[in-house]
Parts: C-alpha cells; structure tokens; sequence
C-alpha cells in the first residue's frame, strides 16, 4: 500500500472514531512555569496548532510562535509538537505512531517549558500566569489540569496525553488515594 492511501486510511479511521466517541475537545490552554499561555487547538485528525498566546516576561519562544507547526502535541511534562510517522515521509511502509515515546526524536518539533496547569477557559489561564511562583503540575490548579485531561481522553485524534515515565506529567506519579 503507498504512502498516500496508508495516510487516507489512517484520517478515515481518525474521523469514524471521532464520529463515535464524545465529542472531543477542539480547544485548550497551557500555563508554563516561566509564565507564559500556549493555546493549543485541534485541526484534524493527526494535526494541531500549540501557539505562544501570551507571556509576562519575554522567552526564549517568542509571541505567536506555533510548536507543531501541523503536527501533533503531546501532552508530556511540556508540551511537545511532532509528526506521528514513525518511519518518514517518503517510505512506502509508512505508518502513524501517536505515541510520542516510539516516534523518532528526528520527528520532535518544538516543546515549551513545563507544564504548570491546563485550563479550557481562556480568562483562567491569564489569571494563572500572575502567580509568580508556578510549579510543575502545579497543586492549586490540579482540578482544572485533571479535568483538561480527562476531556482530552486516550484517543483523540490531534492530542496525545504521554503517561511514560520521564516524560509524563507528575500528575501521574501521584499515588492514586486508598480508601
């Protein structure tokens, strides 16, 4: 099968599930601990933007930047843009790898700093970026990352929620609660 069809294939499936399932999230903002937002948006399937929204300080990444400059985000303890081929552009055997931890790290794009909240409301993630003491998986904005999360599911079809260790958030090396 060529590379083309392989691909229409893989959008094809993409788009039944989509169909099928809930109706995904299109839509989220990330709060880094250097204070700055990237809004991160759906664009189909195996396709994402993740733009630098808003800063307090200037960075390294400068204002309007765009990480996966069409590829997919991962959602790891930053937030990194790559293509989910596995095995390149011009292979007759091309595949779609999701999972950020089996892609090539030649097929990594940009990554922010890590990841201090998530937020779906805009208004949230501008008042999270005063704080000028942000943490990794920061503890007062654990409900809304938790709630981003789940909504963003195990499947979606342009995000992808890494639970590796090393590369996961810390919000998954926290025990789950006993009863």
């Amino acid at each position: 099968m060529n590379a083309a069809k392989t691909e229409e294939n893989a959008v094809a499936t993409a788009e039944k599930e989509l169909k099928e399932g809930k109706p995904e999230i299109q839509k989220f903002f990330a709060v880094t601990v250097v204070t700055s937002i990237f809004e991160v948006t759906a664009l189909g399937p195996f396709r994402a933007s993740c733009i630098k929204h808003a800063q307090m300080e200037e960075g390294q990444i400068p204002l309007g930047t765009d990480l996966c400059r069409g590829g997919m985000i991962a959602i790891c303890d930053c937030l990194l843009g790559y293509i989910p081929d596995a095995h390149g552009p011009i292979s007759s055997s091309t595949s779609f790898e999701r999972k950020i931890e089996l892609v090539n790290t030649l097929w990594w794009k940009g990554n922010s700093s890590n990841i201090a909240a998530l937020f779906t409301a805009e208004e949230e993630a501008l008042a999270c970026i005063l704080y000028n003491d942000l943490q990794p998986c920061d503890p007062r904005f654990l409900e809304s990352t938790k709630r981003v999360l789940d909504e963003i599911g195990d499947n979606h079809p342009s995000f992808y929620i890494c639970h590796s260790p090393g590369l996961r958030l810390s919000i998954f090396d926290v025990p789950a609660a006993s009863s």
